[in-house]
C-alpha cells in the first residue's frame, strides 16, 4: 500500500475560517467596514483593541494575517508576531481579540478561550503561548503596538460559474467548468508541479500544479482537496483547456495513486458520484453534486 502521510495534507479549513469577515462588503464593492482600507484590489483591516467580529465576505478564498502581541509590563519584553496565510469561506464568523492577557489572537467564539485558532503571545509572560497555524511563522515585535491585521485581494474578474460537468470516471475524472469572466490562465505555483513543493515530492507521474485562490476543487463529502497553494495538499490540477468561458482540467497523478485509500478525516480519496464539491475560479465558489455524464448516459441506455 502506498504510504501517503508525507504527501497528503488537509485543507486549511479550520484556521481558514477566521479573519476575513471584518470587511465583508469589500468583495461585493460596498463601503468598507471601520478599520479597513483599500488600495487597488487589496483590502487591509487593522484592529488595535478589544474583540472584533469577522464575517467572511463572498468572493475571497485566502487572507493574509499578522497578529502582534503586547509588550511585557515592567520587564518590557517584546511581544510575538504571528504571520499566516489562511483559507476562508463566505459566511465564516470569527473574533479577533487584541490585548487579551497581553496576547492577540483569533477564535471561533467570543467567550470560549478554548476556541483560539491563532495566538501571538505578549512579552510579559503569564499569558497564552504562541499558536501558529501550519505554514505560518513567528518573529519578534519591535513596534510595541499590539494588533491584528488582515489583508486580502478582491476578485480580479467579474467571474460567474454557470454549471460544472464531470466526465470520464471517478478513477480519472475530467472537470468541465462553464461560465464567464474566467480571464487568462493563472500562473502555476510552483511552475514545475507539486513535486517542487518540498514537502510533497518526489511524486511519480504528471503531478499537476497548484493555483492558489485562482483555481481549486474541494470534495466536502470526502474531506480532500486539489489545487491549493503550498503545503496544503499535493494533488495538483492538470489544465487541458482554459478560456474566458470554459475551463477543463484533470487531477494530478497523486490522486490516482491515492484513489480509494482512507484520508485522515473519515473519507476516502475518490471523487465519487453524489459527493458534494466546491469548485473555485478567481475566488468565486460554486457548490454542486458529482454526476458523471458518461456513466449516467451508459446507465440510462442499459435501462
Amino acid at each position: 500500500m502506498l504510504l501517503l502521510g508525507r504527501f497528503l495534507r488537509r485543507p486549511r479549513v479550520v484556521t481558514a475560517a477566521l479573519i476575513l469577515g471584518a470587511c465583508p462588503s469589500a468583495a461585493a464593492a460596498a463601503p468598507l467596514a471601520a478599520g479597513c482600507s483599500q488600495s487597488g484590489r487589496t483590502v487591509t483591516c487593522t484592529y488595535t483593541s478589544g474583540s472584533n467580529p469577522f464575517m467572511a465576505p463572498a468572493g475571497v478564498s485566502w487572507i493574509h494575517v499578522v497578529a502582534v502581541g503586547g509588550t511585557g509590563g515592567e520587564e518590557g519584553g517584546h511581544g510575538s508576531v504571528v504571520t499566516a496565510d489562511l483559507r476562508v469561506r463566505h459566511g465564516d464568523l470569527l473574533y479577533a481579540v487584541v490585548g487579551g492577557d497581553g496576547a492577540s489572537y483569533l477564535r471561533w467564539s467570543e467567550t470560549d478561550l478554548n476556541s483560539r485558532l491563532l495566538v501571538a503571545a505578549g512579552g510579559g509572560g503569564g499569558g497564552p503561548s504562541n499558536l501558529v497555524p501550519p505554514g505560518g511563522f513567528v518573529s519578534v515585535d519591535t513596534t510595541g503596538m499590539p494588533m491584528v491585521q488582515v489583508s486580502y485581494r478582491t476578485r480580479k474578474h467579474d467571474t460567474d460559474i454557470d454549471h460544472v460537468r464531470f466526465d470520464a470516471s471517478a478513477k480519472d475524472p475530467e472537470i468541465v467548468i462553464h461560465g464567464r469572466g474566467f480571464g487568462h490562465r493563472p500562473d502555476a505555483d510552483p511552475r514545475r508541479g507539486t513535486s517542487d513543493l518540498g514537502r510533497c515530492g518526489p511524486i511519480p507521474g504528471h503531478t499537476g500544479s497548484d493555483y492558489g485562490d485562482q483555481l481549486w476543487i474541494e470534495d466536502s463529502t470526502q474531506h480532500w482537496s486539489a489545487g491549493f497553494t503550498g503545503y496544503v495538499d499535493c494533488i495538483g490540477l492538470i489544465i487541458d483547456r482554459y478560456s474566458n468561458h470554459e475551463i477543463v482540467y484533470h487531477l494530478g497523478s497523486l490522486y490516482r495513486l491515492a484513489y480509494g485509500q482512507d484520508d485522515l478525516l473519515g473519507g476516502i480519496y475518490k471523487l465519487g458520484r453524489g459527493d458534494r464539491v466546491q469548485i473555485n475560479v478567481n475566488g468565486t465558489t460554486f457548490s454542486t453534486t458529482v454526476h458523471y455524464a458518461d456513466s449516467d448516459r451508459r446507465s440510462h441506455r442499459r435501462r
